[in-house]
């Protein structure tokens, strides 16, 4: 497998990923999906500030913490503790 366009074709056929994509709910997402997002900075020049890690409880309930780009960290801010929005890289 060669990096650069139709390389999420290319996984899917060689590692049967569904379709092509490493992260389920959010296919083709930079944002939650580091892949896309390696994707998108070397052939789109954008930069990854952070990417949303994602987990699904057995009740279809998600939990969502971002992990931000070195030397920052996720730090809770407030609101619900398994919410995205409720942390921020600092």
């Amino acid at each position: 497998v060669t990096g650069g366009a139709g390389q999420a074709v290319a996984l899917q056929q060689v590692l049967n990923l569904g379709k092509g994509w490493s992260v389920p709910f959010f296919e083709g997402n930079g944002n939650y999906d580091a892949l896309v997002a390696l994707m998108d900075w070397v052939q789109k020049k954008k930069p990854v500030e952070k990417i949303i890690a994602t987990t699904k409880e057995t009740s279809g309930k998600m939990k969502q913490q971002p992990i931000c780009k070195y030397p920052a960290k996720a730090q809770y801010n407030r609101g619900y503790v398994y919410s995205a929005d409720s942390w921020v890289c600092s």
